[in-house]
């Protein structure tokens, strides 16, 4: 549940900074996120 959460705060953050986050933040979060599905599984 707590991973999904966070799954849809991401993909929101994503969604509304876009445009402001540079690749290095993109990386990031994506290898945050990878990390919160791999503790849950």
């Amino acid at each position: 549940m707590f991973a999904a959460n966070s799954l849809v705060v991401v993909i929101l953050s994503l969604a509304v900074y876009r445009e402001r986050l540079s690749v290095p933040q993109i990386a990031a979060l994506i290898c945050l996120l990878g990390g919160l599905v791999l503790i849950r599984i």
